[in-house]
């Protein structure tokens, strides 16, 4: 796992990132981050994006294996939650991208605000500029946001 932390939200809106070489070896710091962005909050909505379509190095067999390692993830991270407290439930949503996307907020939120649209935004090209086949966690503008290729 590495780290970088960037305190100065005018220039960044990451608050914290990082880096995994397995998306598995995320669960836990991504379930952490999710319970300290929402702790006044007892009900978490994981909007979940997944992917449709191979990276260009790499075939439908990948894909396919991103997406069952994607289905995995998130049951393991609702159960995660729900045992320390957090009721949380998901939205999937199928995108012709050959990343998996996974945001955390309030149930109450709607994914379909703007600022969240450029949070995904920001976490797409933080990751990209990582090795491919890793997972990225960050937490943008309370926001935790995982990443995964």
């Amino acid at each position: 796992m590495s780290k970088q932390i960037h305190l100065d939200n005018k220039r960044s809106p990451v608050v914290d990132e990082y880096h995994f070489s397995r998306l598995n070896d995320a669960l836990e710091p991504y379930a952490r981050a999710v319970q300290s962005c929402w702790s006044s909050c007892r009900c978490v909505r994981l909007y979940c994006t997944v992917p449709t379509c191979p990276s260009s190095n790499a075939d439908l067999h990948d894909l396919k294996d991103l997406q069952s390692r994607c289905f995995g993830f998130i049951h393991a991270l609702v159960k995660l939650l729900r045992t320390s407290g957090v009721y949380a439930s998901y939205h999937l949503t199928f995108a012709p991208t050959s990343q998996v996307v996974v945001r955390a907020l309030d149930a109450q939120h709607t994914c379909g605000q703007d600022h969240h649209c450029e949070d995904e935004k920001v976490a797409l090209e933080r990751a990209s500029a990582c090795d491919p086949h890793t997972a990225t966690v960050l937490v943008l503008h309370d926001t935790p946001v995982l990443v995964a290729s």
